[in-house]
């Protein structure tokens, strides 16, 4: 908090702008005290346009002295008073930091400051007033008169702003004093008030360290930690702290690791409480602990200090990291058993699997695999050379240490193998693997266990080929099968196979090692056992050994070789395989046979496996390929049947819709009492509807037709084949059908009217008006009937129906000509034209916009027509020239209301377009408006192009 603020004085329009230093290195800032200038003379703008002058301090300060002078009143005295300490002070500051001795600059800012003080005229700023008092006796050198200024603001002003710093303030003097219990007080004080405080972080570290000056460890660690737990409050991991509050951690850690081992060391920190779920800085302190006893040479003691940790915290991100440092400590420390016993337990706390490593992140883990890469290999030749070492002196020891020696030597053979596992199990792709893979076979094989030997002089072998132990790998191994099948009994060897898996082991060993000159003999044994033996593996890997040397062997031989292959092969489901090894053992058979039609069938379903495996996998048209494979290489196998179908469902299913066409019309000829025809027409309809062939598509949905019974979908059918045969262009057909639906499922109400428009349309097409209309009037029929099932497509149709009718009249309406006698004529357009009004006042009824403005525009038309009509109707022979003309006026007279009915009835069809409706009948309105009334809608409109630019 600074001294004193940014100050702002106006007076006549001066602004003067001043810091101050802090007083002890703060940058917080004081808040300005509010300036009453009630006894100065009312400040005037100054003149538009001159510049304001600005004031010098010396200036600024003579003035207020001046206007000290001039004013009497108490409170102003006062507040002046006030300024021109402020003033004072910060001339002292700016000559201080010139350079000036400090002894005499702020005498006069204290005196006025306690003149104000004595004078009491403002009580609530008594606080602020002992605040720069401290402040001017600080920076005047006179600490202890600026200690009791504060302790008088701290004592009498508890609620003040300024209480917390003064309290600081204070404690900090008397830490300086050695007055720890006092400065321990105060700092307290300053940490009751809140961690809103600026100094609550500082404060309550110092509180620490006031403890800890007077040798309370214990509480002087709670308030360290407390300090810690503070600035972790606002920075989880310390990263986002300012320098100076990290510092502060770093300071903490230092103390705090130096109080622990005052205390009782690492247990102290096992007694924290919360622990590490509360204190995520735990590790470091502890770290920082054992890096003290490191530089004090105290390597058990650090060693201890990082175990402590890890078995306090076993599941702690750190803890197997501290464990690998106390190790470093214990081996500086020359103590080799103990090294020992923590190599172990590290490998088995943090081995890869256990609990820790499965409850920890990648990173984690590969720090953790890096140590285990370390310590498994040390720990297991430590062992294995032990033991080798006891197996050595077994050969000479006493009888009576014998069994001792045997034991430890079982003991340290078992421990290093058991090493060697978990290095394999825990780094399955590291490049040691071989070698340890090896060394673990001749540790159990050295210890009697030659089963699990087996298992590992295998893998060397036949897993790691190119190692250099691969070829005694695999060897060793066979032995280890002599030695099992030269110790165990017959139950033994049949529980375990162990003649089986010899000769498999023979037989790998042959085919791996080709070039040992002891193959020979291996696979002479291997192939005399095998054609007993129903292992499908190892029978064709030994028939296919011998099959390099087919030539030389008897028909028979042959036969049985390929038959093995193929039988086992269709076992194991490798149907590629067990095809041509069916086909070249058939080849091997008499032509008269009998098993030539069993080994047909077998090969068809070899092939057929075949498909049914790429259906698996996806690839329709390899599963296609295949299963017309079996057509044709056994198309009298009973396998044919079910491959032909699925061959055309694939093909349908590859879009090649031509071939699976001919595939189905075959399979409905050839088996027709197969249970998958009745599904056939279905597909064939998919089929003829991809290429476009309606009428055959037409004809088998007529097929599917006959054959179901269902109502509902003898109606689907139906309205489809016919909509079928009319996309063949077959009228005729599409015509019947359409009419067997209109006519047989009146319950489907919405498509039997779609049937009854398309007799509209295919009658239209066919040039039969008569038909057409019976079904137009059908149409009208049926949706006037349709009740609640009424809807807008039912009245569109309608609607089109009635307007074509209505058309009908009108044209029979045009056809009337009026001649003499008029009377007659006349009466007989009349009545011509009520009927058509008539008719399109049932298609506007309909509310179909289209329609409506179209019947709407046909009737005024008609009314336009008979005033025409009229016009130009026959006159009366023997009419004089005035007769003449009379006769016309009387006509003029009868047509202009026809006239103005047709103008009125277009106008409102017009006006439609008010609403957004501008079709083609309200542009006929228009136009026909433009000629019955060409002065207001015969305007042509008439284009103005603006061009603006720059002149």
């Amino acid at each position: 908090m600074r001294w004193s603020p940014f100050l702002m004085l106006p007076l006549t329009g001066v602004v003067l702008l001043a810091s101050s230093c802090s007083w002890i290195g703060q940058d917080e800032q004081e808040p300005p005290a509010e300036l009453t200038l009630s006894a100065l003379p009312t400040a005037s703008l100054p003149i538009q346009g001159e510049p304001i002058a600005s004031k010098s301090l010396a200036e600024v300060h003579a003035l207020y002295r001046d206007a000290l002078t001039a004013d009497q009143h108490p409170v102003s005295q006062f507040q002046l008073k006030r300024r021109l300490a402020a003033l004072e002070m910060m001339r002292g500051e700016r000559r201080l930091f010139d350079g000036e001795p400090s002894e005499a600059l702020f005498a006069e800012t204290v005196s006025v400051y306690q003149e104000l003080l004595a004078a009491d005229i403002e009580p609530q700023s008594r606080d602020q007033l002992l605040y720069q008092l401290a402040k001017a006796h600080a920076m005047g050198g006179q600490l202890d008169e600026s200690i009791d200024a504060l302790s008088q603001l701290s004592s009498d002003h508890q609620q003040s702003a300024l209480f917390v710093e003064s309290e600081f303030r204070r404690a900090e003097s008397f830490f300086s004093a050695g007055l720890y219990a006092e400065a321990g007080a105060s700092y307290q004080k300053v940490v009751d008030a809140g961690v809103e405080s600026a100094y609550y972080h500082n404060a309550l570290y110092m509180v620490g360290w006031s403890r800890f000056k007077q040798n309370q460890y214990r509480l002087a660690t709670d308030a360290f930690i407390a300090t810690l737990d503070a600035l972790a409050a606002s920075s989880n991991n310390f990263y986002d702290l300012s320098k100076g509050d990290k510092e502060l951690v770093k300071d903490c850690y230092r103390v705090l690791s130096v109080t622990f081992s005052y205390r009782e060391g690492a247990s102290s920190l096992n007694d924290i409480e919360g622990g590490l779920q509360a204190h995520h800085y735990l590790p470091d302190l502890y770290d920082a602990l054992a890096m003290l006893y490191l530089s004090q040479e105290r390597f058990q003691d650090s060693a201890d200090t990082y175990k402590a940790f890890a078995a306090t915290y076993p599941q702690a991100d750190q803890s197997h990291e501290f464990f690998v440092r106390a190790i470093a400590m214990v081996e500086r420390a020359g103590f080799a058993e103990e090294v020992l016993r923590d190599k172990r337990q590290y490998t088995q706390q943090f081995a890869v699997g256990s609990e820790y490593w499965q409850n920890h992140s990648a990173a984690v883990r590969e720090k953790i695999a890096e140590h285990l890469q370390v310590f498994i290999p040390q720990l297991a030749k430590f062992y294995h050379a032990r033991a080798q070492q006891l197996q050595k002196a077994l050969t000479t020891a006493p009888v009576k240490k014998q069994d001792e020696l045997r034991q430890e030597m079982l003991a340290s053979y078992q421990q290093a193998a058991d090493d060697y596992q978990q290095y394999i199990d825990s780094f399955p792709g590291d490049e040691r693997l071989p070698e340890f893979h090896f060394l673990l076979a001749e540790a159990r094989y050295d210890s009697g266990q030659y089963a699990d030997a087996i298992i590992h002089y295998d893998i060397v072998a036949y897993d790691y080929p190119a190692d250099k132990n691969a070829m005694e790998a695999g060897y060793a191994g066979i032995l280890a099968y002599g030695r099992i099948i030269d110790t165990a009994d017959e139950k033994a060897l049949f529980a375990g196979a162990w003649k089986e898996r010899r000769i498999a082991s023979e037989l790998r060993y042959a085919r791996q090692f080709n070039q040992d000159p002891r193959v020979p003999d291996l696979v002479l044994h291997a192939a005399e056992s095998l054609s007993v033996m129903k292992f499908d593996l190892a029978a064709i890997a030994a028939a296919e050994f011998l099959l390099p040397q087919e030539q030389n062997l008897a028909l028979e031989q042959r036969r049985s070789v390929w038959w093995l292959i193929a039988q086992s092969s269709y076992r194991q489901q490798d149907y590629a395989y067990a095809e041509p090894a069916y086909q070249q053992a058939i080849q091997t058979l008499p032509a008269k046979d009998k098993r030539i039609q069993e080994w047909t069938e077998l090969l068809a379903a070899s092939i057929y496996k075949q498909g049914e495996a790429a259906l698996v996998a996806g690839n329709n048209l390899q599963a296609s390929e295949q299963f017309l494979r079996v057509i044709d290489v056994a198309p009298a196998s009973s396998v044919r049947v079910t491959a032909q179908y699925d061959a055309a469902e694939q093909l349908l299913a590859l879009e090649q819709w031509t071939q699976a066409i001919g595939l189905l019309k075959d399979f409905e000829q050839r088996f027709p009492n197969n249970r998958l025809v009745p599904a056939i027409p279905a597909k064939l309809v998919l089929a003829y509807e991809q290429t476009e062939d309606w009428q055959a598509a037409a004809d088998e949905i007529m097929l599917m037709f006959a054959k179901t019974t269902d109502v509902e979908q003898q109606a689907e059918l139906l309205f489809l084949a016919a909509s079928y045969f009319e996309r063949a262009d077959n009228r005729a057909e599409a015509i019947v059908h359409y009419r067997q639906y209109a006519h047989n499922y009146p319950q489907y109400f919405a498509t039997r009217l779609e049937a009854m428009n398309k007799m509209d349309s295919l009658y239209q097409q066919t040039g039969e008006p008569d038909k057409r209309r019976f079904w137009l009037r059908k149409i009208i029929a049926t949706d006037a009937q349709a009740g609640s099932q009424r809807n807008d497509r039912s009245r569109h149709l309608a609607a089109s129906a009635s307007a074509v009718l209505a058309d009908d009249a009108y044209q029979d309406f045009l056809a009337i000509k009026l001649k003499l006698p008029m009377k007659k004529s006349f009466k007989k357009k009349k009545q011509a034209m009520d009927k058509v009004v008539k008719a399109y006042t049932k298609t506007n009824d309909y509310g179909i916009e289209a329609f409506s403005t179209l019947a709407v525009y046909r009737l005024a038309e008609v009314y336009a027509q008979l005033s025409r009509d009229l016009m130009a109707s026959e006159r009366p022979a023997k009419l004089d020239e005035l007769e003449r003309e009379q006769y016309d006026v009387l006509l003029e007279e009868q047509a202009f209301p026809f006239e103005e009915k047709a103008i009125a009835i277009h106008e409102g069809n017009a006006q439609r377009s008010w609403d957004g409706v501008y079709n083609a009948s309200v542009k006929k309105s228009f136009s026909a408006l433009s000629v019955l009334l060409p002065a207001r809608y015969g305007k042509q409109e008439q284009r103005v192009e603006w061009h603006e630019g720059i002149h």
